[in-house]
């Protein structure tokens, strides 16, 4: 329970160097990712028209999903212009 509280705060502070951001398309749909590494715990913002909405936030548990996760902020980083 103690986590309950990390989504609100990843979300505000989300411009902090420790904390890896990225948008990414599953189907129609676009998010936005924000993953604090050292914690290991993500949460993602499902992007509306005009508005963010919170979809979801989880401790990511397995490395196999930790790294499929990393691999996609770094093609994320890579693909977008600098």
């Amino acid at each position: 329970m103690e986590r309950i509280k990390w989504p609100a705060a990843l979300i505000n502070n989300s411009e902090h160097l420790y904390l890896k951001v990225w948008e990414n398309t599953r189907g129609n749909k676009s998010n936005i990712l924000i993953f604090h590494e050292e914690e290991q715990y993500l949460v993602v913002l499902r992007k509306g028209k005009d508005y963010l909405l919170p979809w979801t936030a989880y401790l990511v548990e397995h490395n196999v999903r930790k790294n499929k996760l990393l691999k996609e902020y770094e093609a994320y980083k890579k693909a977008k212009p600098a």
